[in-house]
């Protein structure tokens, strides 16, 4: 699992490269998705998490200024044209 730290006033771009990941010829597909729970597993990606962004063969993601805790961001990779799912996982940690 990877691992990040920022703190509660910071807005910060995460992107994840997987070009390691990816087959042959696919490649990040636009119906790709980035997701966000909380150390209770409540789904908080809507306050968490803003414009969603990917190349060819990286998913990234804008964490925005947030309460502190420690929270799980899911990367789900659709890939293109085959529709392979590769999934990565973050730890956020948060402080003040």
């Amino acid at each position: 699992m990877m691992e990040k730290t920022k703190t509660t006033a910071e807005i910060v771009p995460v992107p994840v490269d997987f070009t390691g990941a990816l087959p042959s010829g696919e490649t990040v597909g636009a119906s790709s998705t980035v997701t966000a729970t909380n150390s209770l597993g409540a789904d908080v990606t809507g306050t968490l998490l803003s414009g969603k962004t990917n190349t060819t063969t990286t998913l990234t993601i804008t964490v925005l200024a947030s309460l502190v805790g420690i929270f799980t961001i899911t990367f789900t990779v659709n890939t293109s044209p085959s529709g392979f799912k590769i999934i990565e996982y973050m730890q956020l940690t948060v402080l003040t």
